[in-house]
C-alpha cells in the first residue's frame, strides 16, 4: 500500500489501523504517517463497554496506553489513539481532559463529533490555540 500510494506522484498521508496490536510505534514511520495505537474508544471517561465480539474503552480507562505515545517522534509521523470523543456525551470538563490529552501526546486532532451541531463549548475546545501548541 505504501509504495502504490508514494508512486502517485502526489502528497498522500497513510493512516494505518491495526490497534497497536504490533507495535506500530516502532516501525510505523517507515510506513507510513500515522498508526493506531489503541482500539476503539468510546464516550465515556473512565469504562469499559463490552460489545460481545470486542471492548472498547473509555479514553482514561486504562493509563498504560500513554507509554506508547511517549516515544519520539518526527515532524510527519504521529501516535493515533483514535478519533476524540469531544463533544459526544462527556461533560464538559471531560471534554477538557481528553482533548488536552491527545494535544500533550502530540496526537491527531481528528474529531469525532458532530461538527455541524457542536456546542459552543465543543468548539471552544477543539479551537482552543493554547492548549494545541
Amino acid at each position: 500500500m505504501r509504495d502504490a500510494l508514494y508512486s502517485a506522484g502526489r502528497p498522500i498521508v497513510f493512516s494505518m489501523c491495526e490497534w497497536g496490536n504490533n507495535k506500530p510505534w516502532e516501525w510505523g514511520k517507515n510506513v507510513g504517517h500515522l498508526w493506531r495505537t489503541t482500539g476503539d474508544i468510546t464516550a465515556c471517561f473512565d469504562c469499559v463497554v463490552d460489545h460481545g465480539h470486542m471492548e472498547v474503552m473509555g479514553r482514561d480507562a486504562n493509563p498504560g496506553y500513554a507509554g506508547r505515545f511517549s516515544r519520539t517522534r518526527r515532524s510527519r509521523d504521529w501516535n493515533d489513539p483514535d478519533m476524540m470523543e469531544v463533544g459526544n456525551g462527556l461533560t464538559v470538563n471531560e471534554n477538557r481532559a481528553h482533548f488536552s490529552m491527545w494535544c500533550m501526546l502530540t496526537a491527531p486532532l481528528i474529531a469525532g463529533n458532530d461538527l455541524i451541531n457542536m456546542s459552543k463549548e465543543t468548539l471552544e475546545i477543539l479551537t482552543n490555540k493554547n492548549v494545541i501548541a
